[in-house]
């Protein structure tokens, strides 16, 4: 799955998607997602989890997911407490989690 997100300058209007291919390459599913007014770290964060949300709602049980914010990558996979007690954050460890 590949994931991505944008923020305007200009108003800071954001908007995140992803596709979901198959081993092949072969398209499975696409989504976007309007969030209004959203700050770019919170953006990329709601990225990861509609992408996984959808994957597993889609019975995708092992899922590659790549995004282009490293540092999201390494709230959402660290043990730390960084961001401890965001909802979304933990919302995105359950995802990740599930058998």
């Amino acid at each position: 799955m590949n994931v991505d997100a944008s923020v305007s300058i200009a108003d800071q209007t954001a908007g995140v998607g992803g596709v979901l291919r198959d081993g092949y390459g072969t398209w499975l599913f696409g989504f976007t997602r309007f969030l209004g007014r959203c700050a770019t770290l919170l953006t990329e964060l709601w990225t990861i989890h509609d992408g996984l949300l959808h994957a597993w709602v889609l019975g995708y049980c092992q899922v590659e997911l790549e995004s282009g914010c490293l540092v999201v990558v390494r709230i959402v996979n660290s043990r730390s407490d960084v961001l401890a007690g965001c909802t979304l954050v933990d919302s995105i460890r359950r995802l990740i989690r599930k058998d």
